[in-house]
């Protein structure tokens, strides 16, 4: 039974509700791929986003929206020094790291 419990809290506090998004954008018919990524790249610039190239489009993934539970978490802000998707926001625990820790609670 302590083993399961503990799991049962583990997976509280790492899992967060989280959905990312992907849209797809077009390209100008005078552009190359490598302009087209600039343009959106740029477009983009200030939030945590990854532009691929595709076939006379672009595809730019984001963050999307995420959901915590305020009782137990917090939304953490987007951290633009970081490369997508770990620039992305996310659930942190605000539980004790007693209770987060991995191991068998007594």
């Amino acid at each position: 039974m302590k083993i399961v419990y503990s799991i049962v809290l583990f997976a509280v506090c790492v899992i967060s509700a989280s959905q990312a998004h992907e849209a797809r954008g077009p390209c100008n018919p005078d552009e190359t791929s490598d302009q087209c990524v600039q343009r959106y790249t740029k477009e983009n610039e200030g939030t945590c986003t990854r532009i691929l190239a595709g076939e006379s489009e672009v595809i730019i993934q984001g963050c999307g929206s995420i959901d915590c539970d305020e009782t137990t978490t917090r939304q953490t802000p987007e951290d633009l020094s970081k490369p997508y998707p770990d620039c992305c926001s996310f659930c942190e625990s605000l539980l004790p790291p007693a209770i987060c820790g991995a191991g068998p609670i007594d």
